[in-house]
């Protein structure tokens, strides 16, 4: 068994040497020099036969096109496809790894292998993207290579993550890739890239990797947040494991993964994060939002109501720049569910008349923002003060008439009768159903 391994290695040997020598001819041709252009030139016949794979038809295919052109093997490799694939990218792709390892041995300068195309990619990007570990592995042997990043910013890591290749992505950290926390042009790092693709394998791998390298150096998005906005809790749950302080880092706004988990209602999320980071409830982004207040912008009520539960006032919830509390924002911006909620509720009744700095009520807002379906739940409390005036000393109905004058006369009165037709309207149906307390001073 052992004699016929033996001989066997020895006939591949020989054969790859055969194959060697003819490619090794090429390039001791003696023509007259070609023009430039020829770099430029596509031939379709040499990039049909590198992507068959087979390497014996393919140094047949160089042989006569090297024939016919009269150049040399090192300035057919530099011929370049429409989007500036050279031979080199193609081999790079495909699977068999022969074409290019023989392509590798005949060339002198390894550099060459750097090269890109029109898109920036290297052959190893080719590769890494496709996740064809052989070739990767040969192309990895060429010198300042594995960490070169293409248009998009990304390197061959990137690549390999965000195609879902593990072994790939595990061969590139082994030999020298370091890159886990570099962005690409999108803002997104290897390991953000493992999150965005649900890859739990690759995101345990690259952690691994930067063991002990400080949260600091990491570009771009945080993986926490992309965890969040791709509602995983099990990525969570592993880099909390592994690197808390991740969990730390914000977006460019400010806002915590607390901030983006009520922005998108991922109400899972938010429970696992203030129950593992309790601080984070009232914690301010940049515009001087709570989680709360963006849950309420955004009309989540579930994330709302969990939010509430710890916190035991919530008069004490107000936004940092104009001092609003979960109804002034609910009111402004129309969320009627949250603002009817918040009026059935008792324990947050001290929220449906205070003010903020400017005076505004929750009713002033929703009129400065005219929200008619929060206006009618509004006006239709009686424990809301239609009496009270902003810094302006102006109250809810002083700002609709303001805001009337600033109306052309013709349109004025027929948004008027609009008005009072939509109020007839409401106010029959609210009798109808028995609702007879619609009449307010």
């Amino acid at each position: 068994m052992d004699r016929h391994r033996v001989s066997i290695t020895m006939e591949d040997n020989e054969m790859w040497e055969q194959r060697m020598a003819r490619l090794k001819a090429l390039e001791r041709l003696n023509r007259p020099h070609r023009p430039a252009e020829l770099k430029w030139r596509v031939s379709p016949r040499l990039q049909a036969a590198a992507k068959e794979g087979d390497v014996d038809n393919f140094i047949e295919a160089l042989e006569k096109y090297s024939a016919e052109e009269g150049v040399p093997l090192s300035e057919i490799i530099d011929i370049q496809g429409p989007s500036g694939n050279s031979l080199l990218h193609v081999a790079a792709g495909i699977e068999n790894c022969d074409i290019l390892r023989a392509l590798l041995e005949v060339i002198r300068d390894k550099r060459r292998a750097t090269e890109a195309n029109f898109r920036g990619d290297t052959a190893l990007h080719v590769a890494a993207r496709a996740g064809r570990i052989h070739t990767a592995r040969l192309l990895l042997d060429c010198d300042g290579i594995v960490d070169m990043a293409n248009d998009a910013g990304n390197t061959a890591l990137h690549e390999a993550v965000r195609n879902g290749h593990y072994e790939l992505t595990r061969m590139l950290l082994n030999r020298g890739s370091n890159l886990v926390y570099k962005e690409n042009r999108e803002r997104k790092c290897p390991l953000y890239l493992a999150v965005e693709t649900g890859d739990l394998r690759s995101l345990v791998l690259l952690m691994e990797a930067v063991d002990g390298e400080k949260v600091s150096s990491l570009e771009g998005m945080s993986p926490v947040h992309g965890a969040v906005m791709h509602q995983t809790i099990e990525m969570l749950k592993e880099m909390l494991k592994r690197k808390k302080e991740l969990f730390f880092l914000s977006d460019a706004g400010g806002g915590t993964p607390l901030h983006l988990a009520a922005y998108v209602n991922y109400v899972d999320g938010v429970k696992f994060l203030v129950n593992e980071f309790t601080s984070s409830a009232i914690e301010y982004d940049k515009e001087g939002y709570l989680p709360i207040h963006i849950a309420s912008k955004m009309g989540h009520l579930e994330t709302i109501k969990d939010l509430l539960q710890h916190w035991p006032d919530p008069e004490e919830l107000l936004n940092f720049k104009e001092g609003q509390n979960i109804l002034h924002v609910a009111a402004k911006y129309g969320r009627a569910s949250v603002v009817k909620y918040i009026l059935s509720n008792p324990e947050l009744e001290k929220l449906i008349n205070v003010k903020d700095k400017l005076g505004n009520t929750p009713l002033h807002l929703a009129t400065l923002q005219w929200q008619p379906e929060v206006l009618l739940s509004l006006t239709r409390d009686n424990r809301v003060n239609l009496k009270l005036v902003n810094n302006s000393n102006l109250t809810a109905l002083d700002i609709v008439d303001e805001q009337l004058k600033k109306i052309d006369a013709p349109l004025h009165q027929v948004l008027i009768s609009t008005i009072s037709t939509f109020v007839f309207h409401y106010c029959l149906a609210a009798s109808i159903a028995g609702e007879t307390k619609i009449t307010r001073v």
